[in-house]
């Protein structure tokens, strides 16, 4: 499969991800009672949505500018690095402050993969510089954005289940 491909359904899939969070705000009948662990897990998966989407388009408009191909995946894996340490930190200090820590879900596990996601785009950036690498830390966005959805969607039922 070609990079073109890949984030072209990319940016399906993020957009469909994004548009499904309302359906569990209609579903859930949460409107104001929203409690701060599920806003926050709305706001995941929204901007892993986002980023997810805006990471799939970016190659579509710089690509045509006339920068070699080389240098644009070494820029976008390391920009995508850039963003994975960010998010990290600003969702963890965002959650320590709410006193949601569990929302966020990084577990070691979880910090561990994500780890290993940001080094792949770092290594990518310094010696690979290969699409497919970039492509799958847009997939590794989308993952995260879908396990926020899902997430989300579970703690819907387990409500259900109570009442």
């Amino acid at each position: 499969m070609y990079w073109e491909q890949a984030l072209s359904g990319s940016i399906e899939v993020s957009i469909a991800i994004a548009g499904f969070s309302g359906i569990i705000a209609v579903f859930g009948q949460r409107g104001s009672t929203w409690q701060t662990a599920d806003q926050l897990r709305l706001r995941i998966l929204l901007t892993a949505s986002a980023m997810a989407l805006f990471f799939s388009m970016f190659p579509f408009v710089l690509l045509d500018s006339g920068i070699d191909q080389r240098t644009f995946w070494r820029v976008g894996s390391a920009l995508q690095a850039f963003w994975f340490i960010s998010i990290v930190a600003y969702r963890l200090r965002q959650a320590t402050l709410a006193g949601v820590t569990e929302a966020v879900g990084l577990s070691t596990l979880a910090l561990v993969v994500i780890l290993l996601f940001t080094l792949l785009q770092i290594f990518n950036a310094i010696c690979f510089a290969l699409p497919w690498l970039y492509v799958v830390g847009v997939m590794f966005q989308i993952f995260v954005a879908f396990s926020a959805f899902a997430s989300l969607l579970l703690e819907l039922w387990d409500e259900e289940d109570e009442t």
